[in-house]
C-alpha cells in the first residue's frame, strides 16, 4: 500500500492510485521520481520542505515496485 508523507508530519495510506487521487494527495500536477510521486511545481509554488524526504517540497506518495508498474 502506498504511503503519503505529508508536510505537517503525518503519514498516510492510500491504495487509490488514481491520477485524480495522486493529483489531490499531492496538491497539482504529478511528477514521478523513482518511487516517489511529488508536486511538479513544488518549488515553483513554494510549497514547503517535506519532513520526511527533505529532498522534496509538498506531500510526497511512496510506491512499492509493484504499485510503479501498475501506473
Amino acid at each position: 500500500m502506498a504511503k503519503i508523507y505529508k508536510t505537517d508530519g503525518t503519514v498516510e495510506e492510500t491504495s487509490d492510485l488514481s491520477l485524480e487521487n495522486m493529483q489531490k494527495a499531492v496538491g497539482g500536477y504529478i511528477e514521478i521520481y523513482r518511487h516517489f510521486v511529488v508536486n511538479e511545481e513544488g518549488l515553483l509554488i513554494g510549497l514547503p520542505t517535506n519532513p520526511f524526504y527533505r529532498q522534496f517540497v509538498g506531500n510526497v506518495i511512496v510506491l512499492s515496485s509493484k504499485e510503479l508498474r501498475g501506473l
